[in-house]
């Protein structure tokens, strides 16, 4: 096992990237990646998640530019949903256009969705885990990753329609997003949060 120090500096060292190399991680690589996280825990040992990996940099691009030819076009017919995020969205396109902003994927080469049976007994918290052990894991071997709500809301609230088109079957709900990709950033240290605040409980 890994020593107590080990574990804490990854765990305290863990960082959102949100600057990627256009470059494929290692096909052998992200492929351990899976593997190894398909180890994570789920509620009642259920083991009903869906995993999608968007694993090719080309096709990642190519569907970059139709998600945001997507959005223009629903913002250009008024055909956005309304809540507190669709101001986000309905600039999104614009700024990829003219100058070459990607607000949604960061330039990531990759990302993973993942999504649970609409049955599980722990439908939303599985998903969580499973990506929260990814994380761990990817960081252990140099790899970034982007808990990634934009891409999420994107996907769940913007344009469900690419849903079924990204594979996730009629049995399962769509959980959340994560961006991964070789990190153009690397930071020099861990983050120091100081001693927990927790409640103490009492009882009677």
């Amino acid at each position: 096992w890994p020593q107590p120090e080990q574990l804490e500096n990854l765990i305290k060292g863990r960082r959102s990237v949100r600057q990627y190399r256009p470059e494929n991680v290692d096909p052998a690589l992200l492929q351990q990646v899976l593997d190894v996280s398909a180890h994570a825990p789920t509620g009642v040992n259920a083991r009903k998640l869906w995993v999608g990996v968007m694993d090719d940099m080309d096709r990642m691009q190519a569907f970059r530019e139709d998600v945001y030819a997507r959005l223009a076009d629903k913002a250009l017919h008024n055909a956005l949903p309304q809540c507190r995020r669709t101001a986000f969205f309905a600039a999104a396109p614009r700024l990829w256009k003219e100058q070459g902003i990607d607000g949604i994927f960061r330039g990531a080469p990759h990302f993973v969705l993942v999504g649970n049976a609409k049955d599980a007994p722990c439908q939303e918290q599985d998903p969580l885990i499973y990506l929260s052990y990814m994380e761990l894991y990817a960081q252990s071997l140099g790899l970034g990753t982007t808990w990634c709500g934009l891409l999420y809301w994107c996907l769940q609230l913007m344009l469900p329609e690419l849903l079924p088109e990204l594979g996730l079957p009629e049995t399962h709900s769509f959980q959340y997003a994560m961006l991964l990709g070789e990190p153009a950033i690397r930071y020099a240290r861990t983050v120091e949060y100081g001693p927990a605040t927790v409640h103490r409980i009492q009882w009677k």
